[in-house]
């Protein structure tokens, strides 16, 4: 995902623009949707996905590009050219220049991002409803089977022990881009 964004703003290669639009192209595809493509494609044989998690992954990896994309490129559109010039002229590698000049200022822009892929994620029904089974229950769907049967005192603990878990993750990667601003 951070790969398409530093191609996009920092390189002149031909066909950036396409890589731009098929990075943004899950976005506009509704989930349900998106979900029943993937059940057609990955229903039969060469590929037989269907009741694994394998699905599920590609689901969420695919209909989350578009955050991880846009979250590095917000970050990444700050930090000037100048300072990776400064790098190669003093004699850095591009990988190096990279590694200790680009990645730390963007760094604090892709945790903002895993944030709210994170939470994107932990409320994902769409695709879910579509491509889970009884071996594949991720959290959306036990809400939805807690609701759909009733019972409603199960469906709020539950609710509520989510949203701990994710406050918990949120609450530890801000102070992880805060520690990381002032160390790096």
């Amino acid at each position: 995902m951070q790969n398409s964004g530093y191609i996009l703003l920092r390189t002149t290669r031909r066909g950036k623009k396409i890589l731009d639009y098929i990075a943004m192209l899950p976005a506009s595809i509704p989930a349900l949707i998106f979900g029943v493509g993937l059940l057609i494609a990955y229903l039969r044989p060469p590929l037989k996905l269907y009741g694994t998690m394998w699905i599920l992954l590609i689901a969420y990896l695919t209909t989350l590009i578009p955050y991880g994309v846009r979250t590095t490129s917000s970050s990444l559109i700050q930090v000037s050219k100048e300072l990776e010039e400064a790098g190669r002229v003093s004699g850095a590698r591009w990988m190096t220049t990279f590694r200790r000049i680009t990645l730390p200022l963007i760094k604090p822009g892709i945790l903002a991002g895993w944030i709210l892929v994170f939470v994107t994620l932990m409320r994902e029904l769409g695709s879910s409803i579509l491509l889970y089974t009884p071996r594949t229950v991720v959290s959306s769907i036990v809400l939805w089977n807690l609701w759909d049967e009733g019972k409603f005192v199960a469906m709020s603990a539950f609710a509520v022990l989510i949203t701990l878990i994710s406050v918990v993750f949120v609450t530890l990667l801000f102070k992880f881009v805060r520690t990381s601003i002032s160390v790096g």
